[in-house]
């Protein structure tokens, strides 16, 4: 039988998973094996999941704990590992020997810590898997954020694409406010503008010079 304990300077850890070490007895209560926790050595669902291989691949038929997530601990029971809740005032060999008291069983994940941290990152490397990414905890929510700035350069690109500076429709701020604009910056209307300032000004010359001719002609008639 081997028996696992989280160990921090040589005690039983308070938390599981940020345990410095990783003891694993027989029943002898020898210590056959130490190793650094791999949860430390990293961050999200991969270094804890590098902690639970580590004591199943040791064959570990007990665990003993103090404080562990539901998570954690619905993971160890489905591995077939039965868990036993421990203190960390009490020296090893007390806590060895604890092992036999059944009562002290953690037989539910329910009996472990709620992760407040996991459900505000959306769940472990897939809280939003309908949208078919993943990657560390809460990437679903990252994603779907990404998504958002994607659609939003979309919609930018679009924009740009219907008139940009100087297009026909500016933006949406200018349709809300119930102002017509011609551009982005304005300057397709000033062009406009400045087109229709200079026909303006060609008929206006037009007509200039057609009546001073018309009165030329009524001043020659005069003379004769």
């Amino acid at each position: 039988m081997i028996i696992a304990m989280p160990m921090s300077r040589d005690r039983l850890a308070s938390h599981f998973t940020k345990a410095q070490q990783i003891g694993f007895f027989n029943e002898q209560h020898q210590l056959i094996g130490s190793f650094t926790n791999p949860a430390l050595q990293g961050e999200g669902c991969s270094a804890k999941k590098a902690m639970l291989e580590l004591i199943i691949n040791n064959k570990t038929n007990i665990i003993i704990v103090q404080h562990i997530g539901e998570r954690m601990l619905g993971k160890l029971l489905d591995a077939g590992i039965s868990v036993s809740k421990g203190d960390s005032s009490l020296c090893v060999e007390e806590l060895l020997q604890t092992t036999r008291n059944l009562n002290l069983r953690l037989l539910d994940a329910s009996q472990g810590r709620a992760s407040i941290n996991h459900e505000k990152k959306g769940g472990c490397c897939g809280g939003h898997a309908e949208d078919g990414k993943s990657g560390g905890c809460g990437c679903g929510s990252h994603s779907h954020s990404g998504e958002s700035d994607t659609h939003g350069s979309t919609e930018a690109s679009k924009g740009k694409k219907s008139g940009g500076c100087c297009g026909s429709s500016a933006g949406h701020g200018d349709e809300q406010s119930g102002h017509k604009k011609s551009g982005g910056c304005g300057c397709g209307g000033k062009a406009k503008g400045r087109r229709e300032s200079v026909m303006s000004q060609l008929a206006n010359r037009g007509h200039a010079e057609a009546g001073q001719e018309r009165m030329a002609n009524y001043a020659g008639f005069r003379k004769r």
